[in-house]
C-alpha cells in the first residue's frame, strides 16, 4: 500500500511503503526497504552536497558517527560520486567501510581540502585499538600548499585495509614528510597495532609513512614520492611486506627503514621497481638496523645516488634483482653499498644479481657492490653468481668488499671479477632456546631450535670445524644471579661460554680463534646451562646461538 500525504503547499511527501516488506528479484527472503536502506548509509542522506562548494565535513561525520554507533554490526559509508569540501578532521571508528564509487575519472568520489588538516583519521585514544577500519574507492586531494599533515591518518589499527584509493598533494606544496597515508602506535605495546593492507593505490606527490605497526602489505601500488623525503617509510614495523609496487624516491630514498633491531625485522620485497627518475632524489632503497629481510626480483632503475644503501644490519638477502643506471647524480655513488657502523654486518647473501650502466657519461664512477666496516670485520659474507654488464662504467674492480677468509667471493662475472677471489670457510648459525629460565640448574642441555616443543638437543655436524663463537640474548633483564651458557662438543666441556650477570643482564656475546674447539664428522654440538640459586627472573626466555666454521 502506498500512502502519499501533502502538507500545505510544500512540495513534500512522506511513503508509507517503507514498512512494507518486499523480496528482492532473485532472492528468498522478504526484508523491509527500511531495514535495506540501513544496510548502507549514504552521505547524502545526511546532508551532503558533493559539488565541492559545500562544506560537507558535518554530514559526512555524521554517517560515520552512525555507523560508530552500530556496533558491533558497525557499517558502510557511501559516498556517491562528487566532490565533497573537508574543511576537519574526519573521525572513522572500529568496523566502519568508507566506500566511493571510485578513486578516478568521471565517477570518482573526491573528498578535498584545501587546508592543513588530516582529512580522516581514527580516534587515537592511547592504548585503544581500532579493527577493521577500511576505505575504499577514495579519491583524497589537498591543494594547500604548506601542509604538516597527511591525508590518512590510522591511530592504533587493526586488520585495516586501504583499497583503489588515490592520494594527491599539490605538485608545489612545501613539507618533507606529508601527504598519503600515515600509520602509528599510540601506547600499549610492541605488537599491539598490527595489519595494514594497502593495495592497488597511487600516491602522487604523498607517501606512506609506517611506526610501529607490524604485519604491514603494500602490494600493487603506484608511489610517487616526488619532494618527499621518502615514498614509503617503515620505522620499527616488523614483518611488513611490499609486492609488486612501482615508487618513485624521495630527497633521501624511495624506501627508507629505521628503528632498533629488536623491533625492526623481517621484511619482504618482491618485484619492486625502485626509481629516481626526477632529479632531486635519493637513494632506491636505505635501511638501517634492520634484520632479516629479502629483496628479490625487484629493480633499482636511475636512482640518483645508491640502488641500495644498507647500514649495522643483519641476515639480509639480495636475490636476483637488476641495478641499472644508477648514480645519476655522478657522485661515485655504488649500486650496492653495505657498511657497518656500530655494528659489522653479518650474514649478508648477494646472490644472481645483474649491474648494468647504459650509455652514460659518468666520470665519477661507483662499485657495483661494495662492502666495509668500521671494526670488526663482517661475518659470513658470500658474494656469488652476480654479473656486471658493462665493466667501463664501474670502479675495477667493481666488487669491493673487506672480508674475512671465513667469507666468499665467487662466481661473479665482469668488473674485474672473472671467478674465484676468496672462497674461504663456510659459518653456520645453530640455534638454542629455554624458556622460563629456572634458578639452580647444573649443566641442563637447552632443546635445540628458536621455540617450540622439541626435545632434542644437539646437532650432528656433516662436516669437520671449529667451534667460534657462542651468544645468548634474554628477553627479560637479569635483575639477581648468574647464568651461564656453554658449548659443548659430543659430551665434552669446551670452556667457551657466555654469562649473564650484574654487567651483561641481557646478551653476551664471545668469540675464539677458529681451530680451538674443532670438531668432526658426526659429531654432536650442544649447550649446556647452569643457574645459580639466586637467578631472576625466572619468567626469562632465551635464546642462544652457536657459530661454527666448517
Amino acid at each position: 500500500m502506498l500512502n502519499i500525504r501533502i502538507f500545505d503547499m510544500r512540495d513534500t511527501f512522506s511513503v508509507g511503503l517503507l514498512s512494507e516488506e518486499v523480496v528482492a528479484t532473485g532472492s528468498t527472503t522478504a526484508r523491509s526497504l527500511a531495514a535495506r536502506f540501513g544496510d548502507v548509509l549514504n552521505v547524502k542522506d545526511y546532508g551532503a552536497v558533493g559539488d565541492g562548494a559545500a562544506d560537507d565535513t558535518a554530514a559526512i561525520q555524521e554517517a560515520l558517527h552512525k555507523a560508530r554507533d552500530n556496533r558491533p554490526r558497525g557499517g558502510i559509508v557511501f559516498c556517491p560520486k562528487g566532490t565533497y569540501l573537508i574543511t576537519s578532521s574526519l573521525i572513522i571508528n572500529a568496523d566502519t567501510i568508507l566506500m566511493g564509487e571510485g578513486s578516478f575519472g568521471g565517477r570518482a568520489t573526491k573528498l578535498l581540502a584545501r587546508t592543513d588538516i588530516t582529512m580522516l583519521t581514527t580516534p587515537g585514544v592511547s592504548g585503544v585499538t581500532y579493527e577493521a577500519c577500511d576505505i575504499i574507492g577514495i579519491h583524497f586531494e589537498n591543494t594547500a600548499t604548506t601542509v604538516t599533515n597527511y591525508h590518512v591518518h590510522l591511530i592504533n589499527p587493526i586488520l585495516c585495509t586501504v583499497e583503489r584509493c588515490y592520494f594527491r598533494s599539490d605538485p608545489d606544496m612545501t613539507g618533507s614528510n606529508v601527504g598519503g597515508l600515515r600509520g602509528t602506535r599510540n601506547g600499549g605495546s610492541f605488537g599491539d597495532a598490527h595489519t595494514i593492507y594497502v593495495s592497488r593505490c597511487l600516491f602522487n606527490h604523498a607517501s606512506i609513512a609506517v611506526n610501529s605497526i607490524t604485519d604491514c602489505q603494500i602490494v600493487q601500488n603506484e608511489i610517487w614520492g616526488t619532494n618527499r623525503v621518502f615514498a614509503v617509510e617503515f620505522v620499527n614495523s616488523a614483518s611488513s611486506s611490499m609486492i609488486a609496487c612501482d615508487l618513485i624516491a624521495g630527497t633521501t630514498a624511495a624506501v627508507v627503514i629505521t628503528g632498533t633491531k629488536n623491533q625492526n625485522y623481517e621484511y619482504r620485497f618482491f618485484n619492486v621497481d625502485f626509481a629516481s627518475p626526477n632529479t632531486n632524489g635519493g637513494a632506491g632503497c636505505s635501511f638501517t638496523d634492520v634484520e632479516r629481510t629479502k629483496i628479490i626480483g625487484c629493480t633499482f632503475t636511475a636512482n640518483d645516488e645508491q640502488g641500495l644503501r644498507i647500514t649495522d644490519s643483519d641476515n639480509i638477502g639480495i636475490i636476483g634483482n637488476s641495478f641499472l643506471d644508477n648514480n645519476d647524480d655522478d657522485n661515485s655513488f655504488d649500486d650496492i653499498l653495505i657498511t657497518g657502523v656500530s655494528l659489522s654486518p653479518r650474514r649478508i647473501q648477494i646472490i644472481g644479481n645483474t649491474f648494468e650502466r647504459t650509455g652514460t657519461t659518468d666520470t665519477n664512477l661507483g662499485n657495483a657492490i661494495r662492502l666495509l666496516a668500521s671494526g670488526a670485520t663482517p661475518q659470513n659474507i658470500n658474494i656469488a653468481f652476480n654479473t656486471i654488464e658493462d665493466t667501463t662504467e664501474y670502479t675495477v674492480p667493481a666488487i669491493v668488499a673487506n672480508l674475512a677468509d671465513t667469507d666468499t667471493v665467487f662466481e661473479n662475472d665482469g668488473g674485474g671479477i672473472t671467478n674465484t677471489t676468496r672462497q674461504g670457510g663456510r659459518l653456520l648459525d645453530m640455534d638454542y632456546f629455554q624458556d622460563n629460565v629456572a634458578a639452580s640448574q647444573v649443566a641442563v642441555p637447552l632443546r635445540r631450535g628458536s621455540s617450540g616443543v622439541s626435545q632434542i638437543t644437539s646437532y650432528t655436524m656433516s662436516y669437520p670445524g671449529s667451534v667460534i663463537a657462542i651468544s645468548v640474548r634474554s628477553n627479560a633483564a637479569r635483575t639477581a644471579g648468574t647464568l651461564t651458557v656453554e658449548v659443548i662438543i659430543s659430551g665434552s666441556d669446551t670452556g667457551l661460554t657466555a654469562v649473564l650477570d650484574g654487567t651483561n643482564t641481557t646478551v653476551d656475546v664471545t668469540t675464539q680463534d677458529a681451530d680451538l674447539d674443532t670438531f668432526s664428522t658426526t659429531s654432536q654440538i650442544a649447550v649446556r646451562i647452569t643457574t645459580d640459586a639466586s637467578w631472576l627472573p625466572v619468567t626469562a626466555d632465551i635464546s642462544v646461538e652457536v657459530t661454527v666454521e666448517v
